[in-house]
């Protein structure tokens, strides 16, 4: 049996610079909330080839695990401070994409799959949940602007099978007045285990660093309420971050970016942020 896929993909592109989607009021719920409305639907073909695309693409059942070989990779070791995390080997790491108004999913053998689409917001990033086991599902996050505000939004992958785009609570939003002070996008990262995501973000008292955890249940995986938010008025409005990082100790470190220019590295010791300025090399 061959694996299914639509169309090959040689790059990695994950912020899309479009111009614009379409804007409509988000309705999608998260799915730990008490009301689930109905996500836009895919634009994929028909049901069983995504199935049987996405399935052979992320190697997810041991029946067609021998026809869609890929190669393994170790996990990156790690987890939120101060505890450290599980090590193990992890399964196939695939790359989210976005084309236009969908999310795609890119295997390591370059076969993609449509796994979202949505014409109410426009797409900005998209990243895979890092530090997977071989049976669990692909999650990833997704970054998007409706109107003058950011949010945030997420899909899981089981079986072949995507859910709902679904929308953060509002509790672990991105703040709605984030782009009246500054309007730039706050672009996450995630936690090399997995097992948690931040992102900076800002407003007129200056920057701060917001921290969410993550979990894994029966129906799935979904943020917690395991969250901080810490104060660091030394960077500039606007300082996105580029990596979550751990120290030999396990101790978090958050990077940002800035190729070629200075970078600050943010150490969270003992629940409290110590920033310092790297110095371009």
């Amino acid at each position: 049996m061959r694996c299914a896929s639509a169309c090959n993909s040689t790059g990695r592109s994950h912020v899309y610079a479009g111009d614009g989607a379409r804007h409509r009021p988000l309705t999608d719920q998260h799915p730990g909330d008490h009301t689930t409305l109905q996500a836009p639907q895919s634009r994929a073909t028909g049901a069983l080839d995504r199935t049987l695309a996405l399935t052979c693409a992320l190697g997810l059942t041991a029946l067609l695990s021998a026809s869609c070989a890929v190669p393994s990779a170790d996990r990156a070791d790690g987890a939120r401070a101060p505890e450290s995390g599980d090590t193990g080997t992890a399964a196939p790491t695939p790359i989210a994409s976005i084309v236009g108004d969908d999310v795609l999913l890119v295997a390591p053998d370059g076969s993609r799959a449509v796994i979202a689409s949505t014409d109410e917001a426009e797409l900005l990033q998209a990243e895979v949940r890092p530090g997977r086991e071989p049976d669990d599902p692909v999650t990833v996050l997704a970054l998007t602007r409706v109107e003058e505000r950011y949010e945030l939004r997420y899909v899981t992958v089981a079986d072949g099978d995507p859910t709902d785009l679904y929308w953060f609570p509002s509790r672990l939003q991105v703040s709605p007045d984030l782009a009246q002070v500054a309007d730039v996008p706050p672009l996450p990262v995630w936690a090399p285990d997995g097992s948690g995501l931040a992102w900076l973000e800002w407003d007129h008292d200056g920057t701060r660093l917001r921290t969410v955890g993550w979990f894994d249940h029966d129906h799935g995986t979904n943020p917690s309420d395991d969250q901080a938010t810490y104060a660091v008025p030394d960077l500039p409005l606007g300082t996105q971050l580029a990596s979550w990082e751990f120290d030999e100790d396990g101790t978090p470190v958050l990077v940002t970016r800035g190729e070629g220019q200075d970078r600050w590295r943010i150490r969270i010791e003992d629940g409290e942020p110590v920033v310092a300025l790297e110095p371009a090399s």
